[in-house]
């Protein structure tokens, strides 16, 4: 990914492949470990307000690049985040994963018209989720998503 004439350029082995407006993208998240981002478009990203997340070879976000202009919001959340105690964190774990697998419960009833048991494991979730919850309930979720392939999460 480059900058050529104020546009951020995505390109193929064969020549460009997509280019955007700075001002029509909110985020980029660089997910492919071929991707190459040059500086100029980080910079650009940056400049326009624009985040960049960096994905690992499965795919899970484990870096961002956030603008620091502007962003006073998103510095007082890292920070009130970092302050919190450890039962907060847990606490807050705790409501993230129970709203997580209620969503998937719902979108199973809506598609094979069962939850499968997952509205149930969601209130069993614990502070911290000292039992892998959801864990289970990604198994569940997953192999009722995709049961005739091998999928790997």
């Amino acid at each position: 990914m480059r900058v050529k004439n104020g546009l951020f350029v995505i390109d193929a082995p064969d020549g460009v492949l997509f280019s955007a407006p700075p001002s029509e993208v909110d985020v980029i998240i660089a997910s492919s470990p071929h991707l190459r981002l040059t500086l100029s478009a980080l910079a650009l990203a940056s400049q326009q307000g624009v985040s960049v997340v960096i994905c690992d070879e499965k795919y899970l976000p484990v870096g961002m690049l956030l603008p620091l202009e502007g962003n006073a919001v998103q510095a007082e959340r890292f920070a009130r985040q970092a302050a919190a105690s450890r039962p907060t964190n847990k606490q807050l774990w705790r409501q993230i994963i129970r709203a997580k697998i209620s969503m998937q419960a719902r979108l199973l009833q809506h598609v094979l018209g069962d939850d499968l048991g997952l509205l149930d494991l969601a209130k069993s979730v614990r502070s911290g989720d000292p039992t892998n919850v959801e864990g289970q309930a990604s198994r569940r979720y997953w192999a009722a998503l995709f049961p005739t392939e091998r999928f790997y999460r």
